[in-house]
Formats: C-alpha cells, structure tokens, sequence
C-alpha cells in the first residue's frame, strides 16, 4: 500500500495585522484549538511574515530574565 500525502495549503487570509488587532481587542475570547506541549522545537509557533528586530529580542530577553527597570536606565 503506498500512502501519498497532499502538502496542506498555507493559509494566507490571516496575516501579522489580524493578529495584533485580535491581540489588542478586550472584548475578544479566544478559546484554544489544541494544547500545545511542553516540549516544542526552537522557533516553533513563530509567524513567517513576523519582523525578528534584534533590539526587540534584546528587550525580550531582559524581560524574561526579570530585568528590574527604573526610570534612569
């Protein structure tokens, strides 16, 4: 038995815009399609047509590391 798989198609309705304006909508619920496991690969659930900005990366990982700010640095 041969099985031959058909390549899903990308879906190109949503885009980069769609989501910051669903991100920022308060009355907006969002109710998850799967769950997403504790163990995913390096980059997975990034967007292709996402900007990689490396002082935004920079920030991020300040963030994540729970830099302490004030208003002189």
């Amino acid at each position: 038995m041969v099985i031959t798989m058909i390549p899903a198609k990308r879906h190109t309705d949503l885009n980069l815009v769609d989501i910051l304006e669903a991100e920022h909508n308060p009355e907006l619920i969002v109710q998850p399609m799967m769950e997403v496991p504790a163990d995913v690969p390096v980059g997975w659930g990034i967007w292709d047509d996402e900007i990689d900005d490396r002082r935004v990366t920079y920030m991020v990982g300040l963030i994540d590391s729970a830099q302490k700010y004030n208003k002189t640095s």
